[in-house]
């Protein structure tokens, strides 16, 4: 019930989107001049930005591509996933994921998920996904933005790719500082045992793919990979709209 009243919600708020588009003239979430076209999310300046040829497969961790040796799995002894990304996180870039995630610009958030389908859809499909897990949030904590943008992201995703989206396999179960507002260790620090899987899956020798809005450090899709694989969950892929450097978004 919980489930459907928080999809309600999100469709709402989308519909509302779209009449504010036709009775007002909503400014770009990019730069903030108005719209020419209210229904489009972007001006025609900031969508030329978006130009980005995305990447991936490299590592989680570092970034480094698949193929080239780094030192991240040193110490660690789960597989460290192959990351797949669209967008650097360019002055622009920040301000969009702002908009989607912090003031709800749902409508802006499947924009950008599509836009990055576009560059990137074949190289994640290239592989076989039993199903796609959007990084929870706590439920107290969804309940006060009102929605996970990583949900979006992950519809989104289902309706291209047409995998399912499971949403109850992954929980998080401990309360986090903003990672934005920390330091590198700090991240690591805040996040470690943050997630949980639901007894009640079998998800022995199952592949998935993570869905997460931005990836800084690795240090949220790590440990949501670990709780994963401890679950049964023998393959992790990570998509994400954003990759930064840690001195990016600091």
């Amino acid at each position: 019930m919980s489930k459907m009243l928080s999809n309600i919600t999100e469709k709402t708020r989308f519909l509302l989107d779209e009449l504010f588009a036709f009775i007002s003239t909503p400014r770009c979430p990019g730069c903030g001049i108005l719209l020419d076209n209210p229904r489009l999310p972007l001006c025609p300046a900031c969508e030329l930005k978006l130009s980005f040829a995305g990447d991936g497969p490299v590592c989680l961790i570092c970034r480094s591509p698949r193929g080239v040796s780094c030192n991240c799995q040193e110490n660690r002894i789960s597989v460290i996933p192959h990351l797949y990304y669209w967008a650097t996180y360019s002055p622009v870039m920040r301000e969009l994921i702002h908009q989607f995630k912090f003031e709800g610009q749902l409508k802006l958030g499947k924009y950008l998920t599509l836009a990055a389908l576009e560059i990137i859809a074949d190289r994640i499909a290239s592989q076989k996904y039993d199903f796609i897990i959007p990084v929870p949030m706590l439920k107290r904590d969804k309940r006060k933005r009102s929605f996970n943008q990583t949900e979006l992201i992950a519809d989104t995703i289902s309706e291209r790719l047409d995998i399912a989206v499971n949403y109850s396999i992954l929980k998080k179960v401990k309360k986090t500082r903003l990672q934005a507002n920390l330091g590198r260790e700090e991240r690591w620090d805040n996040i470690q045992n943050a997630f949980e899987v639901s007894a009640e899956f079998n998800l022995d020798g199952s592949s998935c793919l993570l869905a997460d809005d931005i990836v800084t450090t690795g240090a949220t899709c790590w440990e949501a990979t670990k709780a994963l694989y401890t679950g049964g969950v023998s393959k992790v892929t990570v998509f994400t709209l954003v990759s930064s450097h840690f001195d990016e978004a600091s």
